[in-house]
């Protein structure tokens, strides 16, 4: 399957829909569905990153530099390990928190307190998702 040599935006999103539709009856439903979903992000503008590693080695550094910050107000750094649940970051009119359950409760956090409101900013600190 060949990309056209219209490579507009609109003709990839089609030919990714051919290539799925390809791929049906030959892989699994999983790989199928993959694509579906990575069709859709590129539709919404919307990437997504996993960062995984072992502790200090450099995540939350990485984490601030990918968003363009200098400071660690939204991935804290510290000589100790700082998080240890997932974090979801994503562009908002203003600075929140929210911390999502398993069993689907949700809670709003103050984004001034750190590790989920147990322990107190740090002078000129915090933490902003």
């Amino acid at each position: 399957m060949e990309i056209q040599a219209d490579r507009s935006p609109q003709a990839l999103v089609d030919w990714a829909k051919q290539l799925a539709q390809g791929l049906s009856g030959r892989v699994d439903d999983t790989t199928v569905d993959s694509v579906g979903r990575i069709i859709g992000d590129y539709q919404r503008q919307s990437l997504t990153i996993a960062v995984i590693g072992k502790a200090k080695r450099g995540k939350s550094t990485l984490i601030n530099a990918l968003l363009g910050r200098t400071d660690d107000l939204v991935a804290p750094i510290d000589k100790l390990p700082t998080s240890s649940a997932v974090s979801r970051f994503s562009y908002g009119d203003h600075d929140k928190a929210t911390v999502f359950f398993r069993d689907d409760r949700q809670t709003q956090l103050d984004p001034e307190l750190r590790d989920g409101g147990v322990e107190p900013k740090k002078q000129g600190r915090s933490k902003r998702c």
